[in-house]
């Protein structure tokens, strides 16, 4: 192994290191490098049969894409329809693993990215779209999540449930 251009990351030819590796710096702010090593990890699955870690590189670009904290280099990455696109990519492929909770968090992401615009009626379309993904049943080990990745969901997704995946977010009601 020998040590990669950023600073803290040790090379791997790993797609799962490559991503957490650029979720570690999209936590810091480090955009760049991090999108560098989601599209590296990509590039890696793309033609792979592991459809799972297809996905996972998928929302990982869809992630940093979606990523804004006023910084530069978070500012130079930022592409709302790239975005959209990664997490679109990954729900059709999470959507036939039946892959549900997972599925439920490529939602999660767009419906995020989109209030980040201000959309509020596709933003709430894709909240309801998760939650009614959340409560489907899932397809086993492979779709679990770390309950605190989803915790901020949960309160949306209770809602959505409540008026039956119909809720009104906003002063838009999803259609």
């Amino acid at each position: 192994m020998t040590a990669c251009q950023s600073v803290g990351v040790i090379e791997s030819s790993d797609p799962k290191v490559k991503i957490q590796d650029g979720y570690a710096l999209l936590q810091s702010g480090r955009s760049i490098p991090a999108l560098r090593l989601f599209n590296e990890a990509y590039e890696i699955v793309k033609d792979q049969s592991d459809e799972s870690l297809k996905a996972k590189a998928l929302v990982a670009l869809g992630d940093v894409y979606k990523f804004k904290d006023g910084k530069s280099q978070t500012n130079s990455t930022y592409s709302l329809e790239k975005s959209v696109s990664s997490y679109e990519a990954a729900a059709k492929i999470l959507s036939n693993l039946k892959y549900n909770q997972r599925l439920s968090m490529a939602y999660w992401g767009i419906a995020l990215a989109y209030a980040q615009e201000n959309n509020t009626e596709k933003s709430c379309d894709y909240i309801n779209k998760a939650a009614k993904a959340y409560y489907e049943p899932s397809g086993g080990s492979e779709d679990e999540l770390n309950k605190s990745y989803i915790a901020s969901a949960i309160p949306y997704f209770e809602h959505s449930k409540s008026q039956k995946f119909k809720a009104v977010c906003g002063s838009s009601a999803s259609k």
